[in-house]
Parts: C-alpha cells; structure tokens; sequence
C-alpha cells in the first residue's frame, strides 16, 4: 500500500516528508497515524539534506547532507549525542602566516620572550581538543583517504577564531572536518609581556587510519 508523502517544490529546493510507524523507518503510514518523519531536502546546487525526527517527543533522531562528498548542514545523531556543525563554507587559500614554520609553536608558553599562549577553554591542549573531536569522515574512511590538512586562521586579540581557510587539503571531506574543529576553539587570547595580541598560525590537522 502507498501512503502520501509531502512534496513541496521551490525554484531552490525540493522537500519531500515521508511518515513512518515505526524508529527503523520501515512500514510507510499516512501522516495521521505517523510516529516518525524523514524528511528528504534536494537543493539546487546538489546538495542533499536528510532529518529524521520523532513526532511524539518532536525531537531529532538523526540528520545528515552531503553535497558530494562534502558534508552539509548540521549534523545531529541523538543515539551518539553528537552535533556537527558543516553549515559553513570551505575557503580555500594559498596565503599562510607572514612567519615560515610559525605553528603549533604559538600554543606553548615561551618565558624568554614574555609569550603567554592562548588558553583553550574546557581543554588541557590543542591535541586534546583534536582527540576529543575530530570524527574521520565515513567516505574517507571507505575510500582509504589519509593525510594532513594544512588550515590558517588567525586568534584575535579577544580570543575569537577569523579568516580559517585551507592551505593544502586532502579531500573535501577531510578539509571541511579539519575547519570544522578549528570553529569549536574558544579561547582566552594569546599576550606579549601581559598585552593580548592577534597570531596567525598555520597548522597540519592529521588524519591517518589506524
């Protein structure tokens, strides 16, 4: 048996709700007698957008979108409790810090030039905010795809993460996830001899399978 499922057609997208009875998503039922809702959104520009929600608690279950291979959207899976924020665009650019080689470096203390490093706030280090977020995309994972990201971006001298943008990517996947970590750095700003300052740091986020 068919069921009705919503179609609604814009000059920029396409959204399509088909109901469900059940949380595998399996037996199609009519809006009225739904439990759980998957709607399917198809952009102009290829980008696919999938929400699968609980009617009873109108709650999220699970939502994802690709446009390629390049993650979309914001991404919520209810079982894992993640939220991944991809509704931002990838910026590509050659230009590095003015400093060759001037990186990882800018997060360590140096006493002899009355250098204090930005603080990560919630984190003990740059590494460990990595190895509590970074999520290895599933397609590169799939696919075997590994390397390093190498992303630029500037902290300000109230501690906001600017202008982050990909020097050298590996695939869009693993870009957009390497600027997708650097966006959760919240910060207490970088200062010379007590006065905050603004840095530019250039750094290789790694992704390698084990």
């Amino acid at each position: 048996m068919a069921y009705f499922a919503a179609t609604i057609t814009c000059s920029a997208q396409e959204v399509r709700t088909i109901y469900f009875s059940d949380k595998k998503m399996e037996n199609e039922v009519s809006a009225d007698k739904a439990k759980f809702a998957q709607t399917t959104t198809r952009y102009a520009d290829g980008g696919v957008f999938i929400e699968e929600k609980d009617l009873r608690k109108n709650q999220i279950i699970d939502s994802h979108g690709h446009k390629g291979n390049e993650p979309i959207g914001k991404w919520i899976n209810s079982y894992s409790k993640d939220t991944l924020h991809f509704d931002f665009q990838l910026e590509y650019s050659s230009s590095k810090c003015a400093e060759a080689g001037q990186g990882i470096e800018y997060f360590m203390d140096n006493a002899s030039t009355g250098y204090t490093a930005p603080k990560i706030i919630g984190y003990e280090s740059i590494f460990k905010l990595l190895q509590s977020n970074l999520r290895y995309p599933a397609h590169a994972r799939r696919t075997g795809t590994q390397g390093s990201v190498f992303v630029t971006f500037t902290i300000t001298k109230t501690g906001t993460v600017e202008k982050v943008v990909v020097n050298d990517g590996v695939s869009v996947d693993l870009d957009k996830e390497a600027v997708r970590v650097i966006r959760l750095l919240k910060l207490a700003p970088p200062a010379n001899k007590g006065e905050h300052q603004e840095v530019c740091i250039t750094m290789p986020i790694k992704f390698k399978l084990a």
